[in-house]
């Protein structure tokens, strides 16, 4: 029974702080959710009025978005154009480097199954448990199935690969250590909360 308590106390915490900010030019951040974008315009909902009117800003107003689930698009003021366009033109030219950051921070997932693992096992197990999952998980880089890049052709430039595998591993080890801090968060909050009761 605890162990289910647990595992729920963790997902709806976890969904508490789930929210999307967009950083402004101006530096005003907005909470939002549902956002749409189009070739210059960015389209949201306020967190705090998920069913209400959708709001517009032009891309040149924003810098970056940042989703709750960790990724970052981050925005050229000076370019209206849609974050991360596979655009096969200039491929293997350019900054490859900032390319692969912007788009791991964007496209990579494979944090998420580590990260509950980790979360969970420190909930219901304790903080001593929570580390063997977050310690062999943190150690690991991303398997190449679980990376998510979105051009296939992006990953015969090897620049390329090492920044997007190396911004992949950094996301997955903040993400598993955020699951862990949180999952002995709710341990010694379901301990307290256990011997207060007796």
């Amino acid at each position: 029974m605890r162990l289910y308590f647990l595992f729920f106390f963790y997902l709806f915490f976890v969904n508490l702080f789930a929210q999307d900010v967009i950083v402004k030019t101006n530096g005003e951040r907005l909470q939002v959710t549902d956002i749409q974008y189009t070739d210059s315009t960015i389209s949201f909902r306020y967190y705090a009025a998920p069913n209400g009117n959708y709001f517009l800003l032009n891309l040149r107003e924003v810098v970056e978005v940042r989703y709750s689930d960790g990724r970052i698009a981050v925005f050229d003021a000076r370019n209206s154009n849609k974050p991360n366009s596979n655009e096969n033109a200039n491929l293997f030219g350019g900054d490859m480097y900032q390319k692969a950051i912007r788009d791991a921070s964007i496209f990579y997932h494979g944090y998420v199954t580590p990260m509950i693992l980790t979360g969970v096992s420190a909930a219901a197990c304790g903080p001593v448990c929570g580390l063997v999952p977050a310690f062999f998980t943190t150690k690991t880089p991303p398997k190449s199935h679980n990376l998510g890049y979105p051009n296939p052709e992006l990953m015969n430039n090897r620049p390329y690969v090492d920044a997007y595998i190396s911004r992949s591993w950094q996301i997955k080890r903040n993400k598993v250590w955020l699951g862990y801090g949180i999952g002995v968060g709710i341990s010694l909050a379901g301990t307290f909360l256990f011997y207060s009761l007796k």
